[in-house]
Parts: structure tokens; C-alpha cells; sequence
């Protein structure tokens, strides 16, 4: 029996993160990080939480100093959604 289960790990790395700012926006690369997963496209921070896991999908966004990083984790089946929700 093949327990195999086909899915998909990515991650986009932007140069630029934190470190790229002028002091005076320092923190602002965080904040929009943090921000991506609070709420968008019309849709609350519950409701995205709950799409997402109902569909066995894993999104995350962080910043460093020199990186801003996002990542994603779903089954073939469901990459299509999860990468919509990236939009």
C-alpha cells in the first residue's frame, strides 16, 4: 500500500526586509508580514483561518533583517486555493 500523500512545500524569499527600510519606517516590514495573514479580499482573519485549515492548508508569513519569507504547505488538490489566497 503507498501511504505516500502528494503535496506541496513553497516558499518565496524577497531580499528586502526590514534592513532595506529607512529608520524612520522601521518595523513597517513586520507589520505588513504580520498583517497578510490578519484579513483580506474581504475576508476576516476567523475566516481565512478557517478555509485554510479546512483544507489542510498552511500559510506563513514572516520578516527578517535582509529576508521577507512566505511560505505555503497543501496537497496537489488543494494548491490551487492556497496559492489564491496568497492574491
Amino acid at each position: 500500500t503507498d501511504h505516500r500523500l502528494p503535496v506541496v512545500s513553497a516558499n518565496l524569499i524577497l531580499r528586502g526586509g526590514g534592513d532595506a527600510l529607512p529608520p524612520e519606517k522601521a518595523g513597517l516590514a513586520s507589520i505588513t508580514a504580520q498583517l497578510l495573514t490578519r484579513g483580506a479580499n474581504g475576508m476576516t482573519a476567523p475566516q481565512i483561518a478557517d478555509a485554510l485549515e479546512s483544507r489542510g492548508i498552511t500559510l506563513s508569513v514572516s520578516d527578517d533583517n535582509d529576508v521577507t519569507r512566505a511560505g505555503l504547505f497543501a496537497t496537489v488538490d488543494q494548491l490551487p486555493f492556497g496559492i489564491e489566497m496568497f492574491r
